[in-house]
């Protein structure tokens, strides 16, 4: 994987300002992975920056999210078809809405706190999972007329997860969401 941009380094002839951005060519298809960072912040101001630059077909977003139902750290890679804001109560469908098995996830402006803000999110918008960036993802992506496909691993139960647990599940996790992605573009009559 090469590096397209990083931190203000010009490559490729692109000026791409602050963003990490790596680039690969998978089947035939230029594929850009954005590096964001943690948090609504990071993530609109890369996605936004790089939306003012690149003009993407699709928006693919893998990652990592609490779980709702008792699932096991490392479970997953789950397809998401709803995304909702907590604090708004506003709700937006992925690509993927009307998929079977698709989970509803909650965006939060902060980490769970507790089994009852859990029960709470779960009860008020049927929520399978949390994490703290897919609305912001979903939102430039519908502002972008950019269809996103959203797949997230389970990384705790919503009451957290100790780094060395974290780090054990953490490769696993990574796999498996790299292989469901290259398994999506495979599904677009791609080889990989």
């Amino acid at each position: 994987m090469e590096p397209l941009c990083s931190d203000a380094e010009k490559m490729d002839g692109s000026d791409c300002g602050t963003l990490r951005l790596l680039h690969r060519e998978i089947g035939g298809l230029e594929l850009h992975i954005l590096l964001t960072g943690p948090g609504a912040a990071a993530v609109q101001r890369s996605l936004r920056e790089y939306l003012s630059i690149f003009r993407p077909e699709l928006c693919l977003n893998a990652g990592t999210a609490a779980g709702f139902h008792g699932e096991a750290a490392g479970s997953g890679p789950y397809s998401v078809g709803r995304v909702c804001e907590v604090l708004s109560g506003a709700c937006l469908n992925t690509a993927e809405a009307e998929q079977a098995d698709s989970r509803c996830l909650v965006t939060l402006p902060h980490v769970l706190q507790s089994v009852k803000e859990t029960a709470l999110l779960r009860e008020r918008f049927a929520a399978d999972l949390a994490d703290m960036e897919a609305w912001y993802i979903l939102l430039e992506c519908y502002r972008n007329n950019l269809p996103c496909r959203i797949w997230k691993s389970v990384s705790d139960n919503g009451t957290g997860i100790s780094r060395k647990e974290f780090k054990r599940v953490l490769p696993g996790m990574a796999e498996a969401l790299s292989n469901t992605v290259l398994h999506y573009i495979q599904t677009l009559g791609r080889n990989v």
